[in-house]
């Protein structure tokens, strides 16, 4: 069934993502994709850390195949945000992402998105035509580090840092982002290992899915835990699909949460471009003294057609998810990497846990 709360459509294994009732929303999604794609297009697909949704995943991918319209799909697991991304950077005619975030076994959902990374709605694929099968195209499978890599390197601004000024925790509740990011923290700038710890890897994942359930507010608190456990200044916890995330700051022996304003004001200085900061006017958001955009605030109903028609370097929706320079999905890929960097290596006042510290950290993986 669609969920516009998952901006998707989400069932279980034996009910809603059987051979028919599958085929039927790929019928849908094929039509509509094949009358906006272009020569030479192709849709990208990807899966989480969960079997499931890669068997799912595969069986998409040779529907359309069958039927069509030729597909990239990732080699390894990805966020939705993640093959976002790679579609629009290398011009594909849309992508769908099987992921599960924070529902439960045997739950799978979809998130398909357009070109320009536009979730696709159940009211979108009303106005689509009738099915029809067209020559069979090819299925090529393909590592998303160097595309993501490209990305960043292009849209973002970083310093090389020779080693980290602060201590960082990231609970990533098994997301496949955190071999991702770690790699590519790696390759951008040229470090032999990450300056953080990592909990709940990907790599700790068991095969099974009905081991990988969790509660996000649990894990929040286990983040705090382990924060003093391993002596860390700041803690971050993020759902498996990046679509939730929290992060916690310790001051003299407590923890207390950073605000929204502050992650915003920190992804600020790695953007390229310098524009509105577009706000929906149904969430709280108090401007700092130091943030010089200007703000817009906008309904939720003319939301997105205010981010077509205004340039921006950021822009937050009713349910706080942040949109980057010019972007039409959200981005949470692209704003935990400026995150995770500025909360390692812009400069802040030591805590007493700090001053127990190495200065140099070593991950650890659990």
């Amino acid at each position: 069934m669609y969920s516009s709360y998952f901006n998707g459509w989400i069932g279980t294994l034996d009910e809603f993502w059987t051979k028919d009732e599958r085929e039927n929303l790929f019928r849908s999604l094929f039509a509509y994709n094949y009358n906006l794609i272009s020569s030479g297009q192709k849709l990208f697909i990807s899966y989480d850390h969960n079997q499931s949704s890669k068997y799912i995943a595969v069986q998409a991918a040779e529907f359309f195949s069958q039927n069509g319209i030729p597909v990239f799909i990732s080699n390894r697991p990805l966020s939705t945000s993640m093959i976002q991304v790679i579609a629009k950077e290398r011009f594909g005619c849309g992508s769908l992402s099987f992921v599960r975030d924070d529902y439960c076994f045997p739950y799978v959902g979809l998130k398909a998105s357009d070109s320009n990374g536009k979730f696709i709605t159940k009211k979108d694929l009303t106005l689509v035509g009738e099915f029809k099968k067209h020559k069979k195209q090819p299925i090529d499978w393909f590592d998303p580090l160097l595309n993501l890599k490209n990305y960043l390197e292009t849209n973002f601004k970083f310093t090389n840092s020779t080693s980290a000024m602060n201590s960082l925790l990231w609970n990533a509740m098994h997301s496949p982002l955190s071999p991702v990011l770690e790699e590519l923290f790696v390759q951008t700038f040229n470090k032999k290992s990450i300056d953080a710890y990592t909990i709940n890897s990907y790599e700790s994942t068991l095969t099974k899915d009905v081991l990988n359930e969790f509660e996000f507010q649990e894990q929040i608190d286990i983040t705090s835990l382990k924060m003093n456990e391993y002596l860390c200044q700041y803690g971050m916890t993020t759902s498996p699909d990046l679509s939730k995330f929290d992060l916690v700051e310790e001051k003299k022996g407590n923890v207390y949460p950073v605000s929204f304003e502050e992650m915003v004001s920190r992804i600020i200085p790695y953007l390229n471009i310098e524009e509105k900061l577009i706000i929906s006017d149904s969430i709280s958001f108090l401007k700092k003294p130091n943030l010089e955009l200007e703000i817009l605030k906008v309904s939720d109903k003319n939301f997105f057609d205010v981010l077509k028609q205004e340039p921006f370097s950021i822009a937050i929706d009713a349910n706080y998810s942040i949109y980057l320079q010019g972007e039409l999905f959200s981005n949470p890929f692209a704003t935990l990497f400026c995150l995770y960097h500025s909360l390692l290596y812009s400069p802040t006042i030591k805590n007493s846990l700090n001053k127990a510290k190495d200065n140099q950290l070593t991950e650890i993986k659990l």
